[in-house]
Order: structure tokens, then sequence, then C-alpha cells
């Protein structure tokens, strides 16, 4: 029974390293959401003066920020999206309304 569970869990971590993301498609990915960021500057300006990606933000700066799998890495696939956030682009209140029930 051990060795059946020892090659069990090589046939897991052998899959498991197939599927995770290599060096060449992690680059891809983020060159993608480099690219994204550009066209966002370039579509809205920058009324915050920079950009960032994994910084806090200020009220008015424009930023890309990935969510889901991409961000995590360790659970993203070859197969997987790359979910993002664009933050800056629409003003929003300053405080958010109360509702009273």
């Amino acid at each position: 029974p051990d060795h059946i569970l020892s090659s069990i869990d090589s046939d897991i971590e052998l899959f498991c390293n197939y599927i995770k993301l290599g060096p060449v498609e992690l680059k891809a990915r983020q060159a993608f959401l480099d690219e994204i960021t550009e066209i966002a500057l370039n579509q809205f300006g920058n009324k915050g003066g920079r950009s960032t990606r994994n910084s806090s933000r200020g009220e008015d700066e424009i930023s890309v920020v990935p969510f889901g799998s991409f961000a995590t890495q360790s659970v993203c696939t070859f197969a997987s999206d790359v979910d993002m956030c664009l933050w800056g682009v629409v003003k929003g209140e300053k405080e958010p309304e109360h509702i009273t029930f």
C-alpha cells in the first residue's frame, strides 16, 4: 500500500509540474498586463502622475491589478485566463452611501 501511495503522489506531482506556468508563460502574461496598463494610460491619461500594479494606489492613479489564479500563481495553469481590474479610470464617490433600514 505504501508504494501505491508513493506512486500516486509521484504522478500527482508530475502532473502539477506539467500544468503550472513556466517562466516564458509567466513573462508573456506579465507583458500582457503591462500592455493593458500602457493602453489604459494612453487612452485615459494618468491623472495621478504614475502607474502601479501592486502597491497602494492613490485615488486618481490608473493601475491594472491582476486577481484570481494569476495573482496567486501557485494555482495558475497554462490554460488559466488573466483576470484584472482597471483602477483609476472612473471616479468613485468619496464616501459610500449608508443605507438605513
